[in-house]
């Protein structure tokens, strides 16, 4: 989470395209990897490359699998 303030930071003060180009698109997926589903449709907003970055299939898989096992274990309790 400390991160993604950082990028926030960098947006919102005008230095982020200076420091994003700098980063790995390997390394930005894994900072995604990271962020819940709201979290991560803020972070596509940002900018284009985050945008492309953040629709990568595998993030929204891991989304998907873990709100289909919370929801498993809301309707019939633990496995």
């Amino acid at each position: 989470q400390l991160i993604f303030i950082y990028i926030l930071i960098l947006i919102h003060t005008g230095n982020f395209n200076c420091y994003i180009k700098a980063v790995p698109d390997e390394v930005l997926l894994l900072i995604c990897s990271y962020l819940q589903e709201k979290e991560l449709c803020r972070m596509a907003q940002t900018c284009t490359r985050l945008n492309s970055i953040c629709q990568d299939g595998c993030l929204w898989f891991v989304v998907n699998e873990l709100n289909f096992i919370l929801h498993y274990i809301d309707k019939y309790g633990w496995l």
